[in-house]
């Protein structure tokens, strides 16, 4: 064996342990779930193994091939995040402060950042290829659906409770955090529809994937998860026609044309055998229309928009310094109703925007803004398809943050995101 082969099987192996080391946080986070759900057993393991995740990338640009432009960033994000365990001390107001939770929190929503920049150099040193990304979210989106599967059988848990029947509004598997799930159940179904049409231009392979879609969606019943994938279903071919034609892809822009042409039928029998299901998803949507005085902004912020009054009144009591930096994650949800009743808009504009402050939060949108606008660029000039469900997935899951909220923290969906992110973006 020459020395060049085995340099590249040890590159091989390294990108393969990268890969794996990222999707054990996936089983990590079920077993912590079953271990709630089950046992009502409170661990750290899956925060320490997301810090061990952050660590990694961490190192990856500040010890191992060092990057001032991407350390300073990191560095000046972590102080304005963290600057108000400081500041609320010299507030008179009781907040119930807590810096180990503050400072998890931050480290949540530092989780993009970190990872992003830490992937830039890792997929570039270890040879992580595109195929490597989509089958990361073939694995996942597998695991979704059978974890959701599981979850009717009782192998899992589920949320918004039951009907009069005892029948579950929706499922949710042994994940603990359901609104995490539907973002990392949109994240992996646009990127395995792309490979689907794109690297297996087969007619049926496009049509399962879109179906086992539908069935996890109707299983979760966020109205997040139903409308994400009526978007990703119907935009996702369409925003590759260009880029097909082309790269000359003419087998997968056969792929789309039959999909099309035959998607109603299908989508109609589809509906047919999940209309039980649907028929829950109705009773529990128009019971939410009425319970919000039939506004239909109140039923598309799910009721939301109530707590804003209060927010107001904590943002009245805000100082300079805390409307500037924030007034801590722990403060914020325990200030209004005391640390028994806890307290959140749900809405990541507003959540940021008292955790962190104004400059946290601008600083926060910026970058997220700097994804969006980047990844449009490279729309238009790029001939790479990637980029196409990279600027979709972008474009929801921003927009999700102002309806859905635990976009940005949450560490399980931007450890991913921030990964494939930094390969779409940086050619």
């Amino acid at each position: 064996m020459s020395m060049k082969q085995s340099k590249s099987q040890f590159v091989f192996k390294k990108s393969s342990f990268i890969l794996g080391f990222l999707l054990f946080s996936l089983l990590i986070d079920i077993l912590n779930g079953f271990l709630v759900a089950k046992f009502s057993l409170q661990t750290p393991i899956s925060q320490v193994y997301k810090l061990l995740i952050l660590a990694f990338f961490l190192y990856s640009y500040t010890i191992k091939e060092y990057k001032e432009s991407y350390f300073i960033i990191t560095l000046l994000f972590f102080l304005v995040f963290t600057i108000s365990t400081i500041t609320i001390n010299f507030n008179s107001i009781l907040f119930n402060t807590n810096i180990f939770s503050d400072l998890i929190y931050s480290l949540k929503t530092l989780s993009l950042i970190i990872v992003y920049f830490g992937a830039v150099n890792i997929v570039k040193h270890y040879q992580i290829s595109e195929e490597n990304i989509l089958m990361i979210y073939k694995i996942i989106f597998y695991v979704i659906f059978v974890s959701l599967i599981l979850s009717i059988f009782g192998y899992g848990e589920t949320q918004y409770g039951e009907n009069s029947d005892g029948q579950a509004f929706g499922y949710k598997g042994y994940f603990f955090a359901g609104n995490e799930l539907t973002s990392l159940f949109s994240l992996s179904y646009v990127f395995t529809l792309y490979s689907v049409i794109s690297y297996q231009p087969r007619y049926y392979k496009t049509v399962t994937c879109t179906i086992i879609a539908i069935v996890c969606a109707m299983l979760l019943a966020t109205k997040t998860a139903m409308l994400s994938y009526v978007i990703i279903t119907l935009l996702l071919p369409v925003l590759l026609v260009k880029k097909l034609k082309i790269n000359k892809m003419y087998n997968s822009l056969n792929n789309i044309k039959l999909f099309y042409i035959s998607f109603i039928p299908l989508f109609s029998i589809a509906l047919m055998l999940l209309y039980d299901r649907i028929l829950i998803i109705i009773e529990r949507l128009s019971f939410l229309f009425t319970q919000q005085g039939e506004s239909f902004t109140g039923f598309l912020l799910s009721g939301r928009a109530s707590r804003y009054e209060s927010l107001y009144n904590i943002y009245n009591q805000m100082n300079v310094v805390d409307a500037l930096f924030g007034i801590g994650r722990e403060s914020y949800v325990n200030f209004t109703y005391g640390i028994h009743l806890r307290f959140s808009a749900e809405m990541d504009l507003f959540d940021s925007l008292f955790a962190h402050g104004i400059i946290g939060t601008l600083m926060m949108y910026s970058f997220w803004c700097y994804l969006l606008l980047r990844a449009f660029k490279l729309y238009r000039t790029t001939h790479d398809t990637i980029i196409v469900p990279q600027m979709l997935i972008t474009t929801l899951l921003f927009f999700n943050s102002f309806i859905a909220g635990h976009i940005f923290a949450a560490s399980m969906v931007m450890i991913f995101y921030g990964f494939s992110t930094a390969k779409s973006l940086n050619k």
